[in-house]
């Protein structure tokens, strides 16, 4: 590609913008958690609540970056079949919200249902929102 020519190609982590855009992502992120804390205690101290929120960024973050890997990859993989690394981020995230919530959901009924059989006098705790 020359000089002033335009890249047709989208990279997921392009350069240095491509990191730094991630990373405001994260403060972000971290600064919504802040402020709903900010606003709703629910009885909660800020450990408790930092405990609750940790679970959710890793979570989260964990998901994130095996989407960017898998998108890597993919390209790498299906080059010839066309689209590029941002194509195939698509691609997961919305497999991720459809299948992957609705694959979650059926994993936590399961779960309580296994808790209610196994342990019934303790199942109350561990009853979900």
């Amino acid at each position: 590609m020359e000089r002033g020519e335009i890249s047709t190609e989208c990279y997921i982590l392009a350069g240095v913008t491509g990191k730094v855009t991630q990373f405001v992502l994260f403060l972000c992120c971290c600064a919504a958690l802040l402020l709903k804390w900010s606003q709703f205690h629910d009885g909660r101290d800020f450990f408790e609540f930092l405990m609750d929120s940790s679970k959710q960024l890793l979570g989260a973050g964990w998901i994130h970056v095996l989407n960017l890997l898998f998108a890597k990859r993919l390209e790498q993989q299906f080059e010839t079949s066309g689209g590029d690394e941002c194509d195939w981020y698509w691609i997961n995230i919305v497999v991720d919200c459809t299948f992957g919530v609705g694959v979650t959901y059926i994993l936590l009924q399961l779960s309580m249902r296994l808790i209610q059989s196994v342990i019934p006098e303790q199942a109350d705790d561990f009853r979900t929102g």
